[in-house]
């Protein structure tokens, strides 16, 4: 809906956009993020408008749906249900609950499990 904000999923961040309506979006870049680069912390940037082109959600379910069934290879760390989502809505495998407690230097056992039993605990 116009006025949004979109969250874009990158490596080691997340990119924000305010969504304008018929497909497009505006938001702040620097050069580094226009290359696929990493912000660079104090550079010069510019306001853009882009066309956002996500994933269609028929594609997503169509590959949500072929992997039913699939035997796959669980990790808390590389491959858990949350890489699993935002691959399928993505198109690439990332989980910020791993990324955030990595950055903020927290037991990643510690980190989740709290997590887990907080939302055990919500039922």
């Amino acid at each position: 809906m116009p006025g949004d904000m979109i969250e874009i999923f990158r490596d080691h961040y997340q990119h924000w956009a305010v969504y304008i309506g018929n497909g497009y979006v505006v938001h702040f870049v620097t050069e580094a993020l226009q290359s696929g680069s990493s912000p660079v912390p104090d550079s010069k940037g510019s306001v853009r408008k882009d066309l956002l082109n996500p994933r269609h959600s028929d594609e997503i379910v169509k590959s949500a749906c072929s992997l039913e069934g699939a035997n796959l290879t669980y990790s808390l760390m590389k491959y858990n249900c949350e890489h699993f989502a935002t691959e399928q809505r993505y198109g690439r495998a990332e989980c910020r609950q791993v990324i955030k407690a990595a950055a903020a230097g927290v037991t990643i056992v510690g980190a989740l499990g709290g997590s887990f039993m907080g939302a055990s605990m919500m039922h």
